[in-house]
């Protein structure tokens, strides 16, 4: 009685099988492309902080051409409106922009040495409430080792001004405060 069962279930499996949905590579690429944007020749691009209420991208890089600042209330075609430059310590002194993250009305902006020690290490924080497309520097906090991450605390605005921030020279968790510096 139990042999005569094997087929009918194959039966049904086969016949799932044969009836499923196709699956998503059948039914080819559901996305399509709305807009491009390359802030600069040859960039070694990072992270994105996108903030859709004020239309604005900011997009690190791992190189030290900066931060690029891009309004994104057209997505078709986004325009580069403000480049914040990663040549802190000097012209030939730069840091990278590897790691970036908004919260709020702030910018944090992560920074390791790109050219050689003795460029600055640390976090940027900028203002981005009064004008988006050209946020305004707030100050820097110096990270001993530099700072391969950084985000914000989501709590921001409801005082807890504190970035969170790690590096692979130092081995730490590092917090500090986005308005005092300490």
């Amino acid at each position: 009685m139990r042999l005569a069962r094997i087929p009918a279930a194959l039966g049904g499996l086969l016949t799932v099988l044969w009836c499923s949905p196709p699956s998503a590579l059948g039914a080819g690429n559901p996305m399509t492309l709305v807009g491009t944007l390359a802030p600069w020749p040859a960039g070694q691009y990072s992270n994105v902080a996108a903030d859709a209420t004020r239309h604005v991208a900011y997009l690190g890089s791992f190189d030290d051409q900066g931060v690029a600042v891009i309004d994104t209330r057209d997505p078709a075609n986004p325009v580069l409106t403000d480049r914040l430059s990663t040549h802190i310590a000097s012209d030939f002194l730069t840091s990278d922009s590897a790691d970036l993250d908004q919260v709020g009305r702030y910018l944090a902006v992560s920074h390791q040495w790109w050219s050689a020690g003795g460029a600055f290490e640390g976090i940027s924080v900028y203002d981005i409430g009064a004008d988006p497309y050209h946020p305004t520097l707030l100050r820097r906090i110096a990270v001993p080792d530099g700072v391969h991450t950084v985000q914000i605390d989501p709590e921001v605005e409801s005082g807890r001004p504190y970035a969170y921030a790690n590096s692979g020279g130092n081995w730490k968790v590092t917090i500090v405060n986005i308005l005092t510096g300490e």
